[in-house]
């Protein structure tokens, strides 16, 4: 009687334990899902902003290739297989982050998040009167080092 005790205790745990390993797979697939799915949306805005350009640049005049929604679809295909290829690293990644900021003293990330959001608020003031200057390029470049600087 004792052995077969032990046996369902020890089924009980295998049991449970696959039933823990079974959710955070599907955890893990949702994540993955999630982020290719960002990775899809963000296709669209870049195949419809790029690819026009794209194809006169290379010489295709097609009507259908030069519509918004071809463009928009070859765009969220082409992030589509990025965002899964690139998903596990990049839940990696925020998994690391994520560690990384929970062993941080929450005075630590209030008062960086403050001095962040003030730096960038003072970068864009202060960055206003660059995009008029007569210099091409210039009027670009400069806004963005003004807000690399002060964020950091």
């Amino acid at each position: 009687m004792k052995h077969v005790q032990k046996w369902l205790r020890h089924d009980w745990r295998l049991c449970r334990n696959r039933i823990t390993y079974q959710i955070h797979e599907r955890r893990k697939d949702d994540a993955k899902r999630i982020v290719s799915l960002i990775f899809g949306l963000i296709g669209i805005g870049v195949g419809m902003a790029v690819m026009p350009p794209f194809w006169l640049a290379i010489g295709f005049n097609n009507t259908w290739l030069t519509s918004p929604l071809i463009n928009a679809i070859i765009g969220a295909i082409i992030f589509l297989i990025l965002g899964e290829m690139a998903s596990g690293w990049i839940l990696k990644q925020l998994k690391r982050a994520e560690t990384f900021l929970t062993k941080q003293s929450p005075s630590y990330l209030l008062f960086g998040s403050i001095s962040t959001i003030i730096g960038l608020v003072l970068a864009a003031i202060l960055s206003l009167p660059l995009y008029s200057l007569p210099i091409p390029g210039l009027n670009v470049i400069l806004p963005i080092v003004l807000m690399l600087i002060l964020v950091t």
